[in-house]
């Protein structure tokens, strides 16, 4: 390839050259008239030959330089984290899938998205809700921003209360979220739950 492209140079050379020997030959002819058609004559076969190499010989050239610049990255590509695990869970290993978003839960302590779908797969895929709140309980040993905090607790009250009808325990989380979060909107939401539920045991049964 580096041959190929010394001979085009080369060639290149050489017609230049014999562009400006035959312009400055032109150039002393004493009569205007023939000068000016001389030129304009050489200008024009001087244009057509110089855009013919270029395509031929220069275009390709540069044309491949940018296609190894833009195909063939510096850096290797990396997978995305996560990806290891998604490929798990297309393969049905929903088992290994957890072990795998717990790990780079582990590795990602700030970043609750490999929690959740822990949880996730343990609770919908596996029907393990044992699994799913012990997750969840290990998670909540760390500090979390309050939006996360009170994501994880009302998750763990959804469980008790839905999957394993422990509406005792749920009302405790309940009124944790209270103690933990006072004055926001997530204590707002877990005392609206509480007066709802109490509201459902008062009413007569039918």
């Amino acid at each position: 390839m580096e041959r190929t492209l010394l001979v085009r140079v080369l060639i290149f050379g050489i017609a230049l050259t014999v562009f400006i020997l035959a312009h400055s030959h032109f150039s002393g002819i004493e009569d205007e008239t023939s000068q000016a058609g001389a030129l304009m004559i050489l200008y024009l076969l001087g244009g057509a030959i110089l855009a013919t190499m270029a395509a031929a010989f220069f275009i390709p050239v540069i044309s491949d330089r940018m296609g190894q610049f833009i195909y063939s990255a510096p850096e290797e590509i990396k997978p995305d984290a996560g990806s290891k695990a998604r490929a798990l869970v297309a393969q049905g290993d929903y088992e290994g899938a957890v072990r795998e978003y717990l790990n780079l839960a582990r590795e990602n302590p700030d970043d609750r998205l490999p929690v959740v779908e822990a949880m996730r797969l343990a609770r919908e895929r596996l029907e393990d809700v044992p699994q799913a709140v012990q997750i969840v309980r290990e998670a909540l040993e760390r500090p979390w921003p309050e939006d996360d905090a009170a994501f994880f607790l009302f998750r763990l009250v959804e469980m008790h209360d839905e999957d394993l009808n422990d509406r005792s325990t749920a009302k405790g989380i309940l009124e944790q979220v209270i103690e933990s979060l006072p004055e926001t909107r997530h204590a707002a939401n877990a005392r609206h739950k509480l007066n709802e539920w109490e509201a459902a045991g008062a009413a007569p049964k039918a």
